[in-house]
């Protein structure tokens, strides 16, 4: 009984030693946090005449939410990975999360939801998010957002004579 209740004692010292070997990994932001983004320029091109023309494009405003956990039922974003993971490449902490982007612009706005991969980097005893990358919208919580605007529309003459625009945003964000 002796060398039963040792063992269970090492057991138990060397499973507490291996859980502090391993760094405790970030939960992500929570579920709520909201983030405004205001864009500060914006160009790119439409299409006029069958042909590309330069053009720059009014500002937008991006309202970005992080959904709870119905959010992880909904059709794009379906059952998301709850905990981070280690990538052995970068150093960095990567986790995913489902995200509710609302553009305004000239009275108008359109919601749209999106996986966001969340990086997240070791500071000491903390863990700071790198950035957060949506399809096309990247972004620091705090601090600068790029947004582009593409497709795959090649034709030389589309159907009705017109194509979407195309284009790239950069501003600055801060959360709320």
């Amino acid at each position: 009984m002796k060398t039963l209740w040792t063992l269970v004692v090492l057991l138990v010292i060397g499973c507490r030693e291996a859980s502090a070997i391993e760094p405790k990994l970030p939960s992500g932001l929570p579920a709520g946090t909201r983030i405004v983004c205001d864009s500060e320029q914006s160009i790119g091109f439409r299409w006029v005449k069958g042909d590309w023309k330069s053009t720059d494009f009014v500002p937008a405003r991006y309202s970005v939410a992080k959904a709870g956990d119905e959010g992880k039922r909904s059709p794009i974003c379906g059952n998301l990975p709850g905990s981070a993971r280690m990538d052995d490449e970068t150093g960095l902490a990567v986790l995913y999360g489902c995200y509710t982007v609302r553009r305004e612009v000239s009275g108008q706005s359109g919601e749209t939801e999106h996986v966001c991969r969340e990086r997240w980097q070791k500071a000491g005893e903390k863990w700071m998010i790198v950035d957060i990358a949506c399809e096309n919208f990247r972004f620091r919580p705090d601090g600068w957002f790029h947004r582009t605007s593409l497709h795959g529309d090649l034709a030389d003459k589309p159907d009705g004579g017109e194509k979407e625009p195309l284009s790239i945003t950069v501003g600055h964000c801060r959360t709320l």
